[in-house]
């Protein structure tokens, strides 16, 4: 067994190398904490540049997001700038065959109202419809000399009681109470 006075000489002249390494120990432990700090910097870096990326990918979702709700409202408005074009270019057409059949109505002396509803767009179909709705309107219609500003003649007392219906005979009596007066 060893000697007390020599193990407290060990112990001794050990404790200082303890704290402070001497030689090839030394440059371990000194390469060796030098590597944990560059270690521990690294992800302290790391970290950093994490939080950075995802503040930066927030960003950039965020952009994308922007840019394709600015891109859908584009075009929606395109799509509704589309639609208003043809809307205007519809009604514009419709004007103008309104204003055609309204010019043939009046040269033809027919109903402007009755020709612009009526089907047809080119101006022969418009002139076609005016021609037939005279047709039918003078067919329909006699020619009345005061223009019609006069009441239309009642029935005679003598047709009025030959309506063999009493029930029509009395309307009639009450239509036309004049002839009996």
């Amino acid at each position: 067994m060893p000697d007390e006075a020599t193990i407290d000489e060990t112990t001794s002249a050990r404790a200082p190398e303890a704290d402070e390494p001497q030689g090839e120990e030394a440059d371990w432990k000194a390469a060796s904490r030098k590597w944990e700090k560059r270690a521990k910097d690294s992800n302290r870096e790391n970290k950093q540049l994490k939080a950075d990326l995802d503040a930066l990918q927030k960003q950039l979702d965020g952009y994308e997001t922007k840019a394709k709700d600015d891109a859908a409202k584009e075009q929606s408005a395109s799509e509704q700038l589309d639609a208003l074009k043809g809307e205007l270019e519809r009604m514009k057409a419709e004007r103008e065959r309104e204003t055609l059949a309204r010019e043939i109505a009046k040269k033809a002396n027919v109903s402007a109202e009755v020709l612009v509803r009526m089907q047809g767009d080119t101006e022969e179909e418009i002139e076609a419809n005016a021609k037939l709705l005279a047709e039918t309107s003078k067919t329909r219609w006699p020619e009345v000399k005061d223009g019609g500003h006069q009441k239309a003649p009642g029935k005679s007392k003598e047709e009025i009681l030959a309506i063999k219906n009493p029930t029509e005979r009395v309307r009639e009596i009450a239509r036309n109470i004049d002839a009996f007066n």
